[in-house]
């Protein structure tokens, strides 16, 4: 679960990034790495746990979100971006 901190710290640099900060993304996705590879362990069928490293899927997913960030920042305006969901799954 993503604590009260991490959620506020994500909401700064969702907010940063908003402004130009393109290094703010890259503190996004480092921040959420871990919990990003996790999941995608967790997730990732039997048959491709011998082939395919969920590092590797993050890291793709990190190209993706780098090229796809602002069309993300600009479907959640004007509303307050609440990553808790994003983050979480819910």
């Amino acid at each position: 679960m993503v604590s009260g901190d991490e959620t506020t710290r994500t909401e700064k640099l969702l907010q940063a990034v908003s402004e130009g900060d393109e290094a703010a993304l890259n503190r996004l996705i480092e921040m959420h790495r871990e919990y990003l590879r996790r999941v995608v362990e967790l997730r990732m069928d039997q048959a491709l746990r011998g082939r395919v490293d969920p590092s590797d899927i993050v890291q793709e997913t990190q190209v993706v979100a780098n090229k796809r960030m602002q069309e993300f920042l600009r479907w959640n305006c004007p509303r307050k971006v609440d990553s808790g969901p994003i983050l979480t799954g819910r």
